[in-house]
């Protein structure tokens, strides 16, 4: 199980730093880990392997994978994250909004929900582990990933004083 989290903070960086042909290398290799098949950090790391395939374009499998991903967390033994529900939907729109006005009308729709899942002391808890949202966020307003990683953690800091 350790080595499947350290290859998922690894793939994180890699996509933070937009090396997404090693970030797929690294996810690949912790969802083979068979350790982990029925626990939280394996639906975390294929949400983490549609946003690598969704990066290198690869929108056939993020169709097929998020449709499984969907089948499993309709189970009413699984208990599922609002946030695995938001990822998924982004990660299956079809046309982003194109002029800049648009795209922050667009986030601004989604940032209520978004804000929902950090005042969720279930939902903080897998935000905690990797904010997935703030990927949203970068996609949404075309920002780079690791300024919107910086704008959500002084926001943190803000908030703890």
């Amino acid at each position: 199980m350790r080595k499947s989290e350290l290859l998922l903070y690894t793939a994180l960086v890699h996509i933070g730093n937009q090396n997404y042909k090693a970030a797929k290398k690294n996810i690949s290799n912790a969802i083979i880990d068979h350790n982990i098949k029925y626990q939280p950090l394996m639906r975390t790391i294929r949400l983490v392997r549609l946003i690598v395939y969704y990066e290198m374009h690869e929108y056939e499998f993020v169709y097929h994978e998020s449709r499984s991903i969907n089948r499993s967390l309709s189970s009413p033994k699984e208990h599922t994250f609002k946030t695995e529900h938001i990822i998924l939907w982004f990660l299956n729109q079809q046309h982003l909004p194109v002029l800049r006005k648009d795209r922050e009308a667009f986030w601004e729709k989604l940032l209520p929900e978004v804000q929902a899942l950090y005042d969720d002391k279930y939902e903080n808890q897998l935000l905690h582990l990797c904010d997935l949202t703030a990927w949203i966020e970068a996609k949404i307003l075309k920002e780079n990933l690791s300024d919107v990683l910086k704008r959500h953690m002084h926001m943190k800091e803000l908030l703890q004083k």
